[in-house]
């Protein structure tokens, strides 16, 4: 698979998956560090941007709702 067909893979399962991370977001909000807090407004504000999440930012975000589920 080439950069580009992985990239839209990645663009299209995004797409998708921007109303199930909000939700994770919302659930773990009031929980969270101040690192953490600050982690997930730019996550919010990336999202609302239509941009992607990293592969990096999607392990954190996985990471933290493991840790406050």
């Amino acid at each position: 698979m080439t950069m580009d067909e992985r990239e839209k893979c990645t663009m299209a399962r995004s797409a998708s998956d921007d109303a199930t991370t909000a939700q994770r977001l919302d659930e773990m909000e009031d929980d969270v560090t101040t690192w953490e807090a600050e982690f997930l407004a730019s996550i919010r504000t990336q999202l609302a941007q239509g941009r992607v999440l990293s592969e990096k930012q999607g392990q954190i975000l996985d990471d933290m709702e493991e840790k406050y589920a």
